[in-house]
């Protein structure tokens, strides 16, 4: 009965394992440069932004601004066809022309041009405003790189987390698989008790299940990270789980950059500028304005019946005429107010952006130090879990030690490489923070 019970264990075990994808493991390593190179590609969010930006950059030009003239042509064609009465007075007296259903023929063209010569500055600084706009659209897709980069570095460190747990928790089986025979064999034997079996078998169905849960949060993690990328759901590959701790981080150095590169604080800098310029437009609005204008135009008419038969003039026209608002309800008061609030607001949120900013480095600093430290304590943890299994199973292996001491042992084993992988990635994963927050990830990426 236990030999059927250990049978179905293995085939259940042999069954998840081979069931999920992991012939990807066949297929090239996946590095992170290399999955947030494709991701930078394919993202869906980071193509939006990058078309959002290219809209704004097309919208910084001079003639959207209106410092270029503008030039229209039009022309006309008209017919009419009408009943006439005409009464005609003369030297020799008075006399009338009637003409049922006389035609009458109507054409012209002209071309204008009109240009307005001042208007305050408004229109200069409109077209500064686009140039700025155009460049914050640029940080705004920085913003949106280090989201998605910052996902799929959690994406990338969580699959390579669940790669090595599940290769750990194979091992888990492997060890309990062969505990469970040598207590079969020990029990047909007679130098085991029936009880050691059902201890073994309830441990290796324990660690089957632990390595099947393994895979389903692997794959789940997989496709998690396809999304990021942009590509179909379902395509397989491998992580590497190598990691290359990096030394040398200096929290001076940091701050320094992200006050240079930080994209929270440059977005909140544009708008503070944009918000400028918003006053200096709504100051232009009390000016004169000047606006000059050229045409050429052309018309001609032609009567089937009337003392003008033909009628056609054309020639150049120019002309120039100034405005000035002399009273607006106290519209443009109004705007000039809300855009000097608007910039006192604006000049509050980059203070607050520099704070928040700070505080999330010296936060992540924290963290990574800390992380630092938990992987140097870990690694000692293994090596010490590793000793005393070793030593452990030697002498349960010639029956000096109990299954329940031998079990422990392997807990803490496998617990020990779990907190220790888990330890090497949270630690890459925060140095992949520090360079988000200062802004460096998308030049520096691990």
């Amino acid at each position: 009965m236990s030999s059927n019970k250990s049978g179905f264990t293995i085939f259940l075990l042999l069954w998840g394992f081979l069931s999920s994808p992991l012939q990807a493991w066949a297929q090239d390593t996946l590095r992170f440069a290399e999955a947030a190179q494709i991701a930078l590609e394919n993202n869906f969010g980071i193509q939006v932004a990058k078309k959002n930006a290219q809209t704004r950059t097309n919208n910084a030009t001079r003639g959207n601004a209106g410092l270029l003239p503008t030039v229209t042509a039009t022309g006309n064609l008209s017919y009419a066809n009408n009943n006439t009465k005409l009464q005609i007075a003369g030297e020799q007296g008075t006399f009338d022309i009637n003409q049922t259903g006389a035609s009458t023929f109507t054409s012209g063209a002209n071309i204008t041009a009109n240009y307005t010569l001042f208007d305050g500055w408004a229109s200069l600084r409109t077209f500064q405003r686009l140039k700025l706009d155009a460049e914050a659209g640029q940080v705004q897709v920085q913003q949106t790189i280090e989201s998605v980069l910052l996902n799929l570095a959690n994406a990338f460190f969580t699959l390579a987390r669940q790669t090595e747990n599940l290769g750990i928790a194979q091992e888990s089986v492997n060890i309990s698989r062969e505990r469970l025979l040598r207590a079969q064999n020990r029990n047909d034997f007679g130098q085991n008790n029936r009880l050691a079996v059902l201890n073994a078998e309830v441990d290796l169905n324990t660690d089957s299940i632990a390595l099947v849960s393994t895979q389903l949060v692997l794959e789940n993690t997989r496709r998690t990270f396809n999304q990021i990328m942009g590509r179909d759901l379902n395509t397989s590959f491998a992580v590497s789980t190598e990691t290359n701790p990096r030394s040398g981080w200096n929290l001076d150095t940091l701050l320094l950059e992200l006050k240079q590169s930080n994209a929270l604080i440059r977005n909140a800098q544009y708008n503070q500028a944009l918000a400028e310029l918003d006053l200096k437009i709504a100051e232009a609005s009390r000016a004169p304005r000047l606006n000059l204008s050229a045409g050429y135009a052309y018309n001609r008419q032609k009567n089937e019946v009337g003392l003008l038969l033909v009628n056609r003039n054309y020639g150049l026209n120019l002309g120039a005429s100034l405005s000035f608002d002399i009273y607006g309800g106290g519209r443009k008061n109004l705007q000039i107010q809300n855009a000097q609030i608007g910039i006192e607001s604006r000049r509050q949120q980059y203070q607050e952006a520099l704070l928040v900013a700070e505080q999330n480095l010296r936060n992540a600093f924290a963290t990574y130090q800390n992380r630092r430290y938990i992987l140097e304590m870990e690694t000692r943890n293994l090596k010490t879990a590793e000793a005393n299994f070793t030593r452990t199973q030697e002498l349960f292996n010639f029956g000096q030690s109990t299954s329940t001491a031998f079990r422990e042992a392997q807990l803490n084993l496998i617990q020990a490489k779990s907190r220790r992988a888990s330890a090497r990635f949270d630690t890459q994963l925060s140095e992949i923070e520090l360079l988000q927050i200062s802004g460096k990830i998308i030049e520096e990426l691990p």
